[in-house]
């Protein structure tokens, strides 16, 4: 079965979302809005998901990020690396209590998803090794942290009294 082409709305919807520079890369609501779909937000909001499920459109982003790579130079797998390697480095902080870094480590996660398209997926907790017995959240670890954890109290589960 031959695929359908993209008409002209979804033509003009990829270049707004995926090419880097658009004015409205990454936002599916305005390049809808700026492809000419017609609609309130949540409307403009519906096309863009509906769109994103669509194989015309993911074979159309797939092929505009090959040329976009193509052109930056830029390799997935050494980022990923260099991803990997900064996420380790700020797990050690964190676990070193350091609360500062849990917010670049969040913004390293995020950003590794976007790059393995997990961020389309539901969010992933990723626990952190606190000592070779415990695993502690990163939103545990911040409220022990905060003094926010009454340490008399009922310990969230995964967090070992003192």
């Amino acid at each position: 079965m031959q695929d359908k082409p993209l008409t002209v709305k979804q033509a003009a919807f990829c270049k707004c979302m995926f090419i880097p520079g658009s004015g409205t890369f990454g936002n599916g609501t305005e390049s809808a809005r700026k492809a000419q779909y017609k609609g309130n937000t949540g409307t403009l909001q519906s096309v863009a998901a509906e769109n994103m499920l669509k194989p015309v459109i993911i074979a159309e982003k797939t092929r505009i990020e090959a040329i976009t790579n193509q052109k930056l130079g830029w390799d997935r797998d050494i980022a990923l690396k260099e991803l990997r390697r900064s996420l380790a480095y700020l797990n050690r902080r964190v676990s070193d209590g350091d609360v500062g870094a849990v917010t670049a480590r969040t913004a390293v996660i995020r950003e590794m998803n976007d790059i393995t398209g997990l961020h389309q997926q539901q969010p992933i907790l990723i626990p952190i090794n606190i000592n070779h017995n415990t695993v502690q959240t990163e939103a545990d670890l911040l409220r022990k942290r905060l003094g926010l954890i009454d340490r008399m109290a009922e310990q969230p589960t995964g967090i070992e009294r003192n």
